[in-house]
């Protein structure tokens, strides 16, 4: 018994050190389990929700989603039915005639630099693509935010299979300061606020904001 107090006196510095760092490792070991099954759960729900939100194509009435996996990297964007259906309602619009519905979904910005009037848009937009024919578009995620929509022809409507007026566009969705979906068209990607000021030799350079476009 001696021999043993005597050897725990002369190693007690050593094993209160093996004991603290075992029960650090130890705790470390479990935090780690911890958050890998709670990333686990955060995983499954996640994918559960994802599953309940699947699009609802059955309401569509111009479009189909080709693919939510980027053309360019490969990876999966999430649409959702609020940002798809304001596409499908953009198409409607124009394959109806109801030019002013169609002008109303395209973003203030778009407007700002593209369509200042709705004559603007009918000759330049609308009238090249929609003017024809009945049209319908396949819809891909492209990369990030951007979408391609690809038009084509309605053969129900034309009675024959054509891709002589088909095209393309690149667009993106965003929303309104109300909060409405929008949609920037005809390869207009966004707008940025900079508000950046740089001063050169006593003169002084304000960038204000920059437009995206594909």
């Amino acid at each position: 018994m001696y021999n043993v107090i005597r050897w725990y006196n002369q190693n007690r510095k050593k094993i209160w050190v093996t004991i603290i760092s075992g029960t650090i490792i130890i705790l470390i070991i479990y935090r780690i389990l911890y958050m890998y099954e709670d990333s686990k759960k955060i995983s499954q729900t996640t994918n559960e929700n994802r599953s309940t939100e699947q699009l609802d194509t059955n309401t569509l009435n111009s479009i189909s989603i080709e693919s939510q996996k980027s053309a360019i990297t490969g990876n999966e964007k999430y649409i959702s039915n609020d940002e798809i259906s304001v596409v499908d309602k953009f198409i409607s619009y124009c394959n109806s005639k109801q030019i002013e519905q169609a002008y109303n979904l395209i973003s203030d910005e778009c407007k700002e630099e593209m369509y200042s009037t709705i004559n603007i848009f009918y000759t330049t937009y609308y009238n090249p693509i929609f003017g024809k024919t009945k049209i319908n578009a396949d819809v891909e995620n492209w990369v990030g935010d951007i979408y391609k929509l690809s038009y084509y022809e309605d053969a129900l409507s034309t009675g024959k299979l054509s891709s002589e007026n088909n095209k393309n566009d690149y667009i993106t969705i965003v929303k309104d300061s109300n909060g409405n979906y929008k949609l920037n068209i005809n390869g207009y990607i966004r707008r940025t606020s900079l508000n950046v000021v740089n001063e050169l030799n006593n003169v002084s350079i304000k960038v204000v904001q920059k437009d995206t476009y594909m």
